[in-house]
């Protein structure tokens, strides 16, 4: 940050079940000291999320930033088999939102990852739905107190917004925050929003 320069670590993916070779559709999370990529996909992503059990992988690899090394962390592997989760977290634990299973499924849940321990749980209170279906592709960004996952495709393009408390690890749909129908990825429209991430402080967030 302070240079605003680029450079390449040394770091590499381990092979997770579909082995070494390139990933799309990771999700990232993590504090000042270290960061943690769950899932993903060997499949370059198209619409509406071509993926297969076979190339998608449900491990959570651990970076160390002083080290810039990347390992394989068991206890915090995801339930199942996912690609193109949201993310979002504080200073102690991340969260991972929803997210492709299969073709034509997504995943309902989120899951919750404690730094201090390198473990995972499926949390049982939140959902995350869209007439009745779970939802991929969103955008997610919080604060230290809440996580905020907007937009996405459940059976279709999602305009709402999801608002999780940490305190409480509860969700439900934040009613204040309303956009144009977009895919936290990506827009299929002429002119839409490509690799569309979000950002947020104590004060505000850009999506």
């Amino acid at each position: 940050f302070a240079t605003e320069t680029q450079s390449t670590t040394t770091a590499t993916f381990v092979g997770g079940h579909a082995g070494p070779t390139t990933w799309y559709d990771k999700a990232a999370a993590g504090n000042e000291t270290m960061g943690y990529f769950v899932g993903g996909t060997t499949t370059e992503p198209t619409h509406p999320g071509n993926t297969s059990p076979s190339n998608i992988d449900d491990t959570a690899q651990k970076i160390i930033f002083a080290q810039e090394t990347l390992a394989n962390v068991p206890s915090a592997q995801l339930s199942t088999k996912r690609a193109a989760q949201a993310a979002t977290g504080n200073q102690t634990h991340g969260y991972f939102s929803g997210g492709f299973t299969y073709p034509g499924e997504k995943s309902t849940e989120i899951e919750k990852i404690t730094y201090s321990t390198d473990t995972r749980e499926t949390l049982d209170g939140p959902e995350l739905l869209s007439s009745g279906h779970g939802i991929a592709w969103q955008a997610g960004t919080g604060t230290n107190t809440a996580g905020y996952f907007q937009g996405g495709w459940g059976p279709s393009l999602v305009s709402y917004c999801f608002k999780l408390v940490y305190a409480t690890d509860t969700s439900s749909r934040f009613p204040g925050f309303y956009n144009n129908n977009t895919y936290g990825g990506w827009s299929p429209s002429p002119g839409g929003i490509m690799n569309r991430g979000a950002v947020s402080n104590d004060n505000s967030m850009y999506f």
